[in-house]
């Protein structure tokens, strides 16, 4: 082979190994499949957690049953009451007999099991009461100090509980109830296998029901969306990690069973076998043009909460009635311009696929969030700004509105941005003081919208009038 030929051959190789490698590159990554199992828990302190200070959690103490009576050697009450939080649970006991007041509390390994224990060896801290409704641990009244969590733990009970408080509250049958609040710190860390190695799996520190526990009361349109406990995996950035627990749970484009032990010690995965169906979503602009990049969908329903990050346009459920509470598409190119849509219900029967589409013209609405006159004292107005399509369909872009305040003559008197996407939702907060003249003011609100769709604007009327039982002249206002 003469040298021309050489130097072509080698070009020729170049070339398809640059092919290669770009095809490598922009191939995506094969999906990570769960190996089946049950994977035991330990109770993790880190330094993260403990910097990030306390999350107390309330909980309902339940009071003993006969089968409690027996099983706790010692006991003094028949009214004692129990409750548990990660690797602890603990006894409310009055050591002076029934009805004679809460002053000690135990702690104890929660371990999903029902041996007898003996509470004179039992870690006991004193009550102290704080009111007539009210005790709290003391904490360094704690004899021993055990390790807590099982499965080789190192954590121990002093550093994992580091307060508890009792409450006596009205039940809503009227009866007395009583609740805690525990600073416990920690969650429960393990490792899961799968076909690309081993990857780290932590817990909710909540406890289990392996139900989804609280799903959309109203379809469509529920006010909020609660999901029940979850289970992470430290999969790659651009992988799920979130497992919420339902009827199945979705991790990296697959659906599988996972249960949890009442306290979170183990964990047990295996293929979903049950019946699904596919969500499939297709967007439009708000000139009727198709929005084709989707970026995630995430759905919600008596099933479970399941979320899709791979920017595929459907996502596989079980068969079930859900809403789309969340579907979100790029519709600007070379930017990173997205538009998100939610609210919106679908019923997704057995082995089916179910076809929506979301989006098209958007309207913005503005109106007063205080429903009761204020007095100039106050200083703020909030009024809130809402995209929608309609009753059925919210819409979420970031970006702000202009906000311009008239008063009955056309000048304007204040104007300003909305501040987006906090608790409140989209709102503009308008200072006011008693050199407002009395009134109908008019605020405006517009948002620019291009490429989805032109400029939209929306407004409302509010009115400053004298109060009249105020003999100093303070004013209020009323939004309409």
């Amino acid at each position: 082979m003469n040298r021309t030929s050489q130097m072509k051959t080698r070009t020729w190789l170049h070339r398809v190994l640059l092919l290669i490698f770009a095809w490598i590159i922009v191939l995506p990554a094969a999906a990570i499949t769960i190996i089946p199992g049950t994977y035991k828990m330990h109770w993790t302190l880190s330094t993260e957690l403990a910097e990030q200070g306390p999350f107390p959690h309330t909980d309902r103490l339940t009071k003993i049953t006969s089968e409690d009576t027996h099983r706790f050697s010692g006991i003094m009450s028949s009214d004692a009451l129990l409750g548990q939080y990660g690797p602890v649970a603990f006894l409310v006991d009055e050591s002076k007999g029934t009805n004679r007041g809460y002053d000690v509390l135990y702690l104890l390994p929660n371990n999903n099991n029902k041996e007898r224990i003996s509470l004179k060896t039992t870690p006991r801290v004193h009550l102290v009461k704080k009111s007539t409704i009210l005790w709290k641990a003391n904490m360094a009244s704690l004899n021993v100090n055990p390790i807590v969590g099982g499965n080789g733990s190192k954590s121990r009970m002093r550093e994992v509980v580091k307060s508890i408080e009792l409450d006596k509250a009205q039940d809503t049958d009227g009866s007395t109830a009583y609740v805690y609040r525990a600073d416990i710190r920690g969650e429960w860390k393990g490792w899961v296998n799968t076909d690309t190695g081993k990857l780290v799996i932590s817990a909710d520190n909540a406890g289990f029901t392996n139900d989804f526990s609280a799903p959309i009361s109203q379809l469509p349109g529920a006010p909020c969306i609660q999901v029940g406990a979850v289970v992470s995996i430290d999969a790659p950035k651009d992988r799920e990690q979130i497992l919420f627990l339902g009827t199945a749970s979705r991790f990296d484009g697959k659906l599988y069973d996972v249960k949890v032990t009442p306290n979170g010690d183990a964990v047990t995965i295996r293929p979903y076998a049950g019946r699904t169906a596919v969500i499939k979503v297709k967007g439009i602009d708000g000139f009727g043009k198709p929005l084709n990049d989707v970026r995630e969908i995430a759905a919600v329903g008596l099933p479970g909460y399941f979320v899709n990050l791979d920017n595929s346009s459907q996502i596989t459920v079980p068969a079930g009635t859900y809403e789309v509470v969340s579907a979100e598409f790029k519709f600007e190119k070379g930017k990173t311009s997205e538009i998100r849509f939610d609210k919106l219900k679908v019923v997704a029967p057995a082995d089916k696929t179910m076809e929506i589409t979301l989006g098209g013209p958007i309207k913005l609405e503005i109106k007063s969030l205080d429903q009761s006159p204020f007095t100039n004292s106050k200083q703020q107005h909030r009024f809130n700004v809402k995209l929608y399509i309609d009753e059925n369909m919210e819409a979420c872009l970031q970006r702000e509105a202009d906000i311009r305040v008239k008063d009955s003559s056309g000048k304007v008197v204040a104007r300003g941005k909305t501040l987006s996407n906090d608790d409140m939702g989209r709102h503009y907060d308008l200072s006011t003081n008693d050199t407002w003249p009395v009134g109908t003011y008019t605020i405006e609100a517009t948002m620019e919208m291009k490429p989805y769709q032109n400029t939209v604007t929306a407004s409302a009327e509010f009115v400053i009038e004298q109060t009249p039982t105020n003999a100093s002249g303070n004013t209020r206002i009323e939004g309409r």
